[in-house]
């Protein structure tokens, strides 16, 4: 009788015991994992490349490039990680180049007020012949304090085929063409000047007629750029399919991290990116894959008043039509010639053999 007893109380125990331990099972393992889950989780949320203004260390969107980078990039990833985290090292993978050569037509020009004229100037700045394509001149008075306007001219500049490096006057505009329209038409007061593609506006400028003195005006933007931190640089000259930086970058929650690229010929130049912290490995899924050409100049968007439109300010004072080679350029201003490293030796502190 008694060792029944105790048999039934030590199944009752063990019920309970198994019991408890079910128990236990459903409410700690979840938390158990979700604490590793959150350990151990580190994503990326989106990686963005910008060109890299070698003037101004300023970030810009290939969208105003033509989809052509510089050999100096800037490559942004953003991270979400549950805890905080350090980013030990970042490696490039699948490193493959493709050489290979691009067009890259481009415009500079602007008014000058002194000759009343506004100049188109169209530039190759890649390292293969380009075409500049059909042009469109529109030239529009408007009323004062309204919005009606009237089409003064409209223009077709027919497209041109430039060589690598050479600056030609694509349109000159003598805008002393319209006094007359303005002098008898008093309720008109400014003078709307566009240039565009079929596809694309170019330049478009508001010139405002001054009565006093018989002259269009205008009143110049105000341009800022602001320079980057110095970040590290990954040196893809050589043939490396595979190349490693250490770091120690902290992160938490949403954070970004980034590095520079850079390749010394125009190339098609692709590569994955992988960050290490600690023990874990975060890999992109994406390969990028960017068309690279050594530019010519360091103006490498279209810019109004740029430093094509200080050349011809200075070389060519009347505004007479030109056509300059690369080497024109380089006897009389060296300055605005591309200096490949240029730009990595000053935001990235690379060192170059």
């Amino acid at each position: 009788m008694i060792k029944e007893l105790i048999d039934f109380v030590n199944n009752k125990n063990n019920v309970i015991i198994s019991a408890l331990s079910a128990i236990g099972n459903i409410v700690l393992l979840p938390v158990l994992k979700n604490g590793y889950e959150r350990r151990k989780k580190i994503s990326i949320e989106s990686e963005v490349i910008y060109n890299i203004d070698g003037e101004t260390g300023g970030f810009e969107r290939v969208d105003n490039l033509s989809g052509l980078y510089s050999n100096y990039v800037y490559n942004e990833i953003t991270l979400k990680s549950l805890n905080e985290e350090v980013i030990t090292s970042i490696r490039l993978t699948d490193i493959k180049k493709q050489l290979e050569g691009f067009p890259d037509i481009k415009y500079d020009g602007g008014f000058n007020m002194g000759l009343q004229k506004y100049i188109l100037i169209a530039y190759n700045n890649g390292d293969i012949i380009g075409n500049s394509e059909k042009i469109y001149l529109e030239i529009t008075a408007t009323k004062s304090g309204t919005l009606e306007k009237e089409r003064l001219r409209n223009n077709e500049i027919e497209n041109q085929y430039i060589k690598p490096g050479d600056v030609t006057s694509k349109y000159i505009l003598d805008l002393s063409d319209f006094y007359d329209f303005f002098n008898q038409n008093i309720e008109y007061s400014t003078l709307l000047v566009t240039f565009k593609t079929s596809t694309a506006l170019i330049f478009e400028r508001s010139l405002f007629f001054e009565r006093n003195i018989g002259k269009f005006m205008l009143r110049p933007p105000v341009l800022s750029a602001v320079p980057i931190d110095a970040i590290p640089l990954f040196n893809l000259s050589g043939n490396s399919k595979e190349v490693e930086l250490s770091c120690s970058k902290d992160i938490s929650g949403i954070s970004r991290i980034g590095f520079a690229v850079y390749v010394d010929k125009s190339c098609v130049l692709s590569y994955r990116v992988v960050l290490k912290s600690a023990k874990k490995v975060i890999e992109s899924d994406r390969i990028h894959e960017l068309h690279i050409r050594i530019p010519k100049y360091i103006q490498e968007c279209s810019r109004e008043g740029g430093i094509f439109y200080s050349f011809v300010t200075r070389f060519n004072p009347e505004f007479k039509e030109f056509s300059y080679s690369i080497d024109d350029i380089r006897i009389r201003d060296k300055d605005i010639i591309f200096d490949k490293e240029k730009a990595a030796k000053k935001y990235s502190n690379a060192k170059f053999e």
